[in-house]
């Protein structure tokens, strides 16, 4: 995630300051004055639309859990696991989980195509999602597919098997996709994009990784001591990272600013939706199966449940803590929302 939708989604309404001013127009309205000022229509409508993004809110997160409960039910299975029970909840909570962590995707794509324009996106979180869900693509195909990962995982944890689920496949196919459509976006929409445009670090970063994979992809060929599930491993290795410093600029730039204002903290939300409910699906795995090596085999899932929780908390805290004051700001959006064509 980063600060890419700010002039779309600084249009977020904050429930809690309208709430607060429309109470005390309606107690103000009491005083006997039965006629009707504009302010009150406007508070009117204000109430309407709190109530309608509330529903909306409600609406939105039965269908995620529906939605996945009925991929999770159709879909196929961990047959490793024992118990036929836990396979279908384990499999309702994975794709609930692919949900959570799919939609997000999809608000930046589309802003971008009707704006005709990809200023503030930023290039380099792009580029480093490309690279970073290729590599988790990968890894995910090659223990979900390969029967000789499977086996050399097996040689390597003592004949157990690997957690790696057909949700985990579907979601970084899904991310790798979205993101590459990103992307293309921006070479589209900016014809003077060019690789130098990146931040030294981003440059610095991408060229290490392709580095590290072409070293131990020959060591591997070559029947250096390595095998392939150590490729797969660097492979989880370079996303890990990628998902850990993507995310600091933005929590650098609110501290900056002092505001969250133009960061949407509902996507915020289902990130941690998704990396809790990931986490909850590997350590169910481990337990009906008896063995936590399916946590540290796949560490990678893992670690980026684990990290995208960590810096959602820190946006949450961020937003609702931190800097209110600032989404004040949001009375002003919504009295302008009633004379606009949405």
């Amino acid at each position: 995630m980063e600060n890419a939708a700010e002039p779309l989604l600084s249009r977020r309404i904050d429930t809690t300051s309208i709430s607060r001013r429309s109470s005390s127009e309606d107690e103000s309205s009491h005083d006997g004055n039965s006629s009707s000022s504009p302010s009150q229509y406007n508070t009117r409508f204000q109430k309407l639309l709190i109530r309608a993004q509330n529903v909306n809110i409600l609406i939105s997160v039965c269908m995620l859990v529906g939605m996945g409960t009925i991929m999770g039910s159709i879909l196929p299975k961990d047959d490793k696991i024992p118990s036929a029970l836990v396979q279908y909840v384990s499999s309702m909570i994975g794709y609930t989980y692919f949900l959570c962590w799919s939609i997000s995707f999809y608000p930046q794509v589309v802003m971008n195509h009707l704006r005709k324009s990809t200023v503030g996106l930023s290039s380099d979180f792009s580029v480093l999602n490309v690279v970073g869900f290729g590599c988790y693509a990968i890894y995910t195909c090659s223990f979900f597919f390969s029967h000789e990962i499977q086996n050399e995982y097996q040689d390597r944890f003592n004949n157990q098997v690997n957690s790696v689920q057909s949700n985990d496949v579907a979601f970084a196919i899904h991310a790798l996709i979205l993101s590459s459509v990103q992307f293309l976006q921006i070479l589209h929409y900016n014809e003077t994009f060019t690789w130098n445009m990146l931040a030294l670090g981003t440059r610095l970063f991408v060229l290490v990784a392709a580095v590290l994979c072409l070293i131990f992809g020959i060591l591997v060929a070559t029947g250096q001591r390595f095998q392939w599930l150590d490729f797969l491993y660097v492979l989880s290795f370079i996303k890990l990272n990628i998902t850990i410093v993507k995310y600091i600029p933005q929590v650098i730039l609110n501290y900056q600013r002092k505001s969250t204002i133009g960061w949407n903290v509902y996507n915020v939300l289902l990130d941690f939706a998704g990396g809790l409910l990931s986490l909850v699906q590997l350590i169910m795995d481990a337990v009906a199966m008896d063995d936590f090596s399916a946590i540290t085999g796949n560490f990678i899932k893992f670690g980026l449940g684990l990290a995208s929780m960590l810096f959602d908390v820190i946006f949450i805290v961020q937003h609702y803590v931190f800097y209110p004051g600032a989404r004040h700001e949001s009375h002003r959006i919504v009295t302008s929302l009633s004379n606009e064509e949405v």
